[in-house]
């Protein structure tokens, strides 16, 4: 891949996550009340087999965000959420 070819699907990337907005954003609007959730949609989607290079890419160009807004949702979310993250086996 040439450096154009590369500087324009890393550009394009930067302009999805810029409209789509942050995982964790989306996340939260849509009522998911998991700890981490956004950041958890970002490594399923790189991950995954069925994720095409430019999803896996605009994930892992979110993930960095997604981890910094989702610790600073943690204290907003319900008591069940964060129970999720000290104990794993909590159902």
């Amino acid at each position: 891949m040439s450096r154009k070819t590369l500087f324009t699907v890393l550009l394009g990337c930067l302009l999805l996550v810029w409209l789509s907005g942050c995982s964790t954003l989306w996340t939260v609007a849509s009522g998911v009340r998991k700890p981490y959730s956004g950041t958890a949609i970002d490594t399923y989607i790189i991950g995954s087999a069925d994720a095409s290079t430019l999803e896996s890419m605009c994930a892992f160009l979110d993930l960095p965000f997604s981890i910094v807004g989702d610790t600073l949702v943690v204290p907003f979310m319900s008591p069940q959420g964060i129970e999720q993250i000290v104990n794993p086996s909590y159902h």
